[in-house]
This record gives structure tokens, C-alpha cells and sequence, in this order.
């Protein structure tokens, strides 16, 4: 009985511990306490652009590419169930593949996984604490087609617990692409790795994503007011964008329109006012963002602009005209337009300086399209410059000499240089300029005009005055033939007087020519017998009185001694030798004795003056035949008596 007992306790060891090890499995939530099921949420219940929305219950187990457009995002949902009998948290993995190309043409396809995580408002049980992570993705390229091919990790999963695994992917296009086929996406296997590792069985689980050829291209359009190109621009522009180009016409209405944009987009010139437009997707195409609004062009204000316009001084007297300014700023913005005498006159660019004359002129401004003009008009007037004050004097002065040809005439101008004047006349006419100026100018009547340069005025431009002659100082001449010398001589002294000093000059001629020029106060020339001819001719200053031309004749003055003759009233003798031209002695000559003394020593001679007269080869007032020769005192003649000779010939003879 014993031995059975222990047989029995034995085997039922045996039993309890296969049954242990039997259940102890199902305790660690084996690979087979999990449930997998792989969908897609519903297209139209989550926005494609951001991904956010879409719940399990509205799962799909296919899509259809005619929901989609290429940029899209495409939800992917997984519900894991968790068996209640499961103990402890446990971690999963799952291997995904979304096909990155369709299974006919290529030019659409899953290319990324954006996101894996819980799905907001699904599953149920202890979820809270249930995390997701990717732990990769890559496009394996081995296959007949590109797949995209990722591991995502569910951590902390709880008994009873049903957790949606949310992942959200991209759904590309090649742009220009005619793709065909279906996208498919699919579970490849799922694992528990902690706190064991075993497999989870996940059965064929795939979402195919059919008809690829009608993923609508996406297209975008942006309608945006731009800068104005310019001040005071008319328009702005307003760029409408189509991306891609041809995925939509837009429309846009307003001031000057409608306008229809296509193609790429383009940009528009449009007027100040308000604007609204719509864009209509074309076939094939899916427009993502706005499709319409409105907008305003504004207007593009001028920048300001000023015209100055101001009258000069006179840049000098008497100018015919006067510079007028005119300023512009900005250069270039304005264009200025002055009217009056001698105009139009046009200005641009920065301004200009104008030389007007006198008159009242207007101006006009006129802003280019980028300014604006606070004053655009105006007028103003051009004075006349007044000329500078000159003065002519003429005065005849005084005469520089007695009997001058002419006379000075002071011409003054002031100031210098302002004055041209013309002086007619007598060997005129006469030009003077710069200062003035002093003439010579001969008796006669005149006149004289002024002309000023065009910075000067006269009070008096013309003039007459009368210049008088100079009278000149009276001056003569004589000739008187002189006495023989006391000596017997070739020669007879001839006096030239001229009174005043230099008042004439004398000329002394003879028929062989000119013997000589006498001037000063005359002079005594000693001659040779014969007959001559003088001229006076008065020098400048002087005018002759009186005769001014004659003759004279120069009588001989050579003593010959004769032969014997009787002298008159006595009867004695003369003995001469009859050799003319021989020196008679002095000693015993009366004519000796008249040069020797101061008193004549004929004065007991009653003919004596005779004598005399007829010795200074003149006409004596008593005849020939009763001079006679007389002995000086002390004295006796020599020989019986001598005969004078004077002019050649005899000037005595016998008496009675």
C-alpha cells in the first residue's frame, strides 16, 4: 500500500507540473494573445493636407486615387487587441510595406512615413501610457518595385487593452507623369519582444490603393499686390502664381477688367481700386488652399517737387539784360516754361540761368509722372539796368607861342574807357577814346559828338567850338652895306640886323649862289664888291613888318696911288706911282690919322662931311670938284699931293 501511494503522489507530480508548464505561455501574453487588424482611414474624414482626423470605425480596407492628389496625406490605421488573459505590459513590433510605385507606370507613390503614433479618440483600456516609436524606414529598391519598408515599436502594452496605431504618409508624384496600376500598403510580420520574443500572427493584411492613374496633381495659386514701381506709378502690379503650371485658370474682376490668368501665372499692371478673383482647378488637377478672395490696389503717391524761379542783378550797367534763375528739384522732375519777350524759353534737367531782357514774362511747370508740384505758375518781371553816369568836356587852350599854327584842344572823358568821341574839322576827323586825349589843332570851326559804350549815358553827346589863331610876335630886317675898313681891303663890311632875336632867318644871295644864312640877332659879313640880293623869312612865332627882301651893291675899298696931280683950290702937285692895289704909307696919311683918333681931324675942313660921305661910299652933298686933301696937324703931305679912288674911278678931279 505504501510503494502505491508513492506511485501515485509521483505521477500526480507529474500531471500538476505538465500542467503548469502548459499554462505558463498563455500567462506571459504569447504572440498569440495578440489581434492585428490593418486599414486606412476613411478619405473624407481627415484633411489631406495636415493629416489630423479620421477614426477606426470609419476604416476602409481599399482607397481609390481619384481621393487623392499628389502632395496628399494618407492616413494608415492599425487596431491592436490585447487578450485579457495577458499578464504584464508587453512590447510589440510591426513590419509595414507601402509600395513607393505603382505596380503598372510609374509617377506616383508612398515615399515617406511622416508619423506613427496613437490615434486621438480610439481604442480603449489602459491606454495612457502606451507609446510609439519609428525604428526605421528606407525604399528597398530589390523588388520588382520600390517599396517603402518601415519597423514602428508599440511599448507598454496592457492586458485587455485595444490600442489604434495611427501612421500618416506622403503620397507623391513625379510631375509630367501618366502613372497606371494600383499602390498597395501591407503588414509583413509582427513580433512581441518583451518580455519574450515571439511571433504575433498577422495573416495577409493588405490596403490597396487602386486606380493611380486619377491622383489629382495638386495645384496651388497665390494672388499678391506688389510695391509701386515708382512714385506717382498708376498702376501697381499684382502677380497671380499657378503652381504647377496649367493646373488652373483664375479670374480676376475690378477696375478695368475681367482678367484671366493661366499657364504659370502672370503679373498684372492694375489701377488703383478694389478686386476679387477665383481659380478653378483644371481636369486632372486638385487646388489646395484658397480658390478665391479679394484684394485693393492702392495708389502710388508722387514725391514733391519745387520750381524757384528768381530775377539776377545786372552783371554789369547798361546791360541789355538781366540773368533770371531757375532752380528745379529734384533734377529732372520738371519741365518749366517761361513766356515773354524773345521766348518761349524751355528749362529741364536741374534748372538753368536765362539772360532776359526787360519785360514782364509768366512761367509754367509741368511734373513728370512720378512728382507733384506744390506751386506749378507764375510771373515776374525783368527791370531794365540803368547805365553809368559819363562826361565829355572839349576846351581849347591857350596858344603854346606866340604865332603857333595851332592850338591845343583838351578832350576829357570820365570815367575812362566809357566813351568814343569824334571831333570834325580841319584835317579832321579826330577819334578819341580811353581818358582823353590833347590835339593840335589849326584855326577853324569844329563840332564833336560823344557815343558811349552800352554801360555808360551822357547828359551832353555833341558840341561845337572855334579855335582861334595864335598871333605871332613882329619881328624885321635890314641890310646896310658898311664903311671901307681904315686899311686899304678886299672886302666891305655889311651889317644884317634882325630885331627881335631870331625873329627871321636872313638869306644873302649873289648870282654865283647863296653866300649865307644869318640868324640870331643878325650878324656883320665882310664882302666882296658886286651886287647881291637878300631875303628874310620869319621863324615860327614871328611874323615880318618892314621889307623882307632887296638888293645892294658892295663898292670897292682899295687904295691906288696915281701920278702927280694938282690938287683942287691949292694948285700944288701929287706925285703917285701908278701901280694899283699898292699899300700907300701911313706915316703923314690923313686916313691914317682918322683910324688912330677919336676926333675927326677934318674937323677945320669945311668940305670934311664931304669927304666922309664919299669915303662911306655914299653920294656927297658937295660936289667932287671941291674936295680936297688936307695935312693933319704937325703933319705935311708927302709928295705934292694924292688922289683918293673909291668903287674903281676917280672920286675927285682938279678944281678951278
Amino acid at each position: 500500500m505504501i510503494k502505491r501511494r508513492a506511485l501515485v503522489v509521483a505521477m500526480v507530480s507529474v500531471v500538476i507540473m505538465s500542467a503548469l508548464s502548459a499554462i505558463a505561455p498563455a500567462a506571459n501574453a504569447a504572440g498569440g494573445d495578440f489581434s492585428l487588424d490593418f486599414a486606412a482611414a476613411k478619405p473624407s474624414t481627415y484633411d489631406h493636407a495636415t493629416g489630423v482626423g479620421g477614426v477606426f470605425a470609419d476604416k476602409v480596407e481599399s482607397l481609390e486615387g481619384g481621393d487623392f492628389t499628389c502632395g496628399d496625406k494618407v492616413v494608415y490605421l492599425t487596431e491592436i487587441t490585447v487578450s485579457a488573459g495577458a499578464t504584464g505590459k508587453q512590447d510589440i513590433e510591426l513590419d509595414y510595406g507601402f509600395l513607393a510605385e505603382p505596380t503598372g507606370a510609374p509617377g506616383v507613390g508612398m515615399t515617406d512615413l511622416l508619423s506613427a503614433s496613437a490615434n486621438p479618440g480610439d481604442g480603449s483600456g489602459t491606454i495612457g501610457d502606451t507609446t510609439v516609436s519609428i525604428l526605421s524606414k528606407s525604399i528597398d529598391t530589390s523588388g520588382p518595385k520600390d517599396e517603402l519598408q518601415s519597423t514602428v515599436k508599440v511599448s507598454n502594452l496592457d492586458p485587455g487593452e485595444v490600442f489604434v496605431l495611427r501612421m500618416v504618409l506622403l503620397l507623391t508624384c513625379t510631375p509630367n507623369s501618366d502613372p497606371t496600376g494600383n499602390l498597395q500598403g501591407e503588414i509583413h510580420a509582427a513580433r512581441e519582444v518583451a518580455p519574450i520574443e515571439d511571433a504575433i500572427p498577422v495573416g495577409n493584411q493588405t490596403v490597396p490603393f487602386k486606380s493611380v492613374g486619377s491622383v489629382l496633381q495638386a495645384g496651388g495659386v497665390t494672388v499678391s499686390v506688389g510695391d509701386c514701381p515708382g512714385p506717382g506709378s498708376p498702376t501697381r502690379p499684382v502677380t497671380v502664381g499657378i503652381s504647377p503650371s496649367g493646373s488652373a485658370t483664375v479670374t480676376i474682376t475690378g477696375p478695368g477688367g475681367p482678367y484671366v490668368v493661366t499657364g504659370t501665372g502672370s503679373s498684372l499692371d492694375l489701377a488703383p481700386g478694389d478686386y476679387s478673383w477665383t481659380a478653378v482647378a483644371e481636369p486632372g488637377f486638385a487646388l489646395s488652399g484658397p480658390t478665391s478672395g479679394s484684394f485693393s490696389v492702392g495708389t502710388c503717391p508722387k514725391l514733391p517737387a519745387s520750381v524757384s524761379v528768381s530775377v539776377g542783378a545786372c552783371p554789369r550797367p547798361g546791360s541789355p539784360t538781366r540773368p533770371v534763375g531757375v532752380t528745379i528739384s529734384p533734377a529732372g522732375s520738371v519741365t518749366v516754361t517761361i513766356s515773354g519777350p524773345g521766348g518761349p524759353y524751355v528749362v529741364t534737367g536741374s534748372g538753368d540761368s536765362l539772360n532776359l531782357p526787360a519785360g514782364d514774362y509768366t512761367w509754367s511747370a509741368t511734373a513728370d509722372a512720378q512728382h507733384q508740384l506744390a506751386v506749378d505758375s507764375g510771373s515776374f518781371t525783368v527791370g531794365t539796368c540803368p547805365r553809368t553816369p559819363a562826361s565829355v568836356t572839349v576846351a581849347v587852350g591857350p596858344c603854346p607861342a606866340p604865332g603857333s599854327p595851332t592850338r591845343p584842344v583838351t578832350v576829357e572823358i570820365d570815367p575812362s574807357g566809357s566813351v568814343t568821341v569824334t571831333i570834325e574839322g580841319p584835317g579832321g576827323p579826330y577819334v578819341v577814346t580811353g581818358s582823353g586825349d590833347t590835339i593840335d589843332l589849326a584855326p577853324g570851326d569844329y563840332t564833336w559828338t560823344a557815343t558811349p559804350d552800352d554801360e555808360h549815358s551822357l547828359e551832353i553827346d555833341s558840341g561845337s567850338f572855334t579855335v582861334q589863331s595864335c598871333p605871332a610876335i613882329e619881328a624885321g630886317a635890314t641890310v646896310a652895306v658898311g664903311s671901307c675898313p681904315s686899311n686899304s681891303s678886299t672886302t666891305r663890311p655889311v651889317d644884317v640886323t634882325i630885331s627881335p632875336d631870331g625873329g627871321a632867318n636872313v638869306t644873302i644871295t649873289r648870282s654865283g649862289g647863296l653866300i649865307e644864312v644869318v640868324t640870331g640877332s643878325g650878324e656883320t659879313l665882310n664882302l666882296t664888291p658886286g651886287d647881291y640880293g637878300w631875303s628874310a623869312v620869319a621863324n615860327p612865332t614871328f611874323q615880318l613888318i618892314g621889307t623882307q627882301q632887296g638888293t645892294f651893291h658892295v663898292a670897292t675899298c682899295i687904295v691906288e696911288v696915281l701920278p702927280e696931280v694938282l690938287l683942287p683950290s691949292t694948285g700944288a702937285g701929287v706925285r703917285g706911282v701908278a701901280t694899283a692895289g699898292i699899300l700907300f704909307v701911313m706915316a703923314g696919311f690923313a686916313m691914317v690919322a682918322v683910324s688912330r683918333r677919336p676926333s675927326s681931324i677934318l674937323a677945320a675942313v669945311p668940305e670934311r662931311n664931304a669927304v666922309l660921305e664919299h669915303l662911306r661910299g655914299r653920294s656927297p652933298s658937295v660936289a667932287p670938284r671941291t674936295w680936297s686933301a688936307i695935312a693933319l696937324h704937325g703933319r705935311s703931305l708927302v709928295g705934292r699931293g694924292r688922289r683918293w679912288i673909291t668903287g674903281g674911278r676917280a672920286s675927285g678931279r682938279a678944281g678951278p
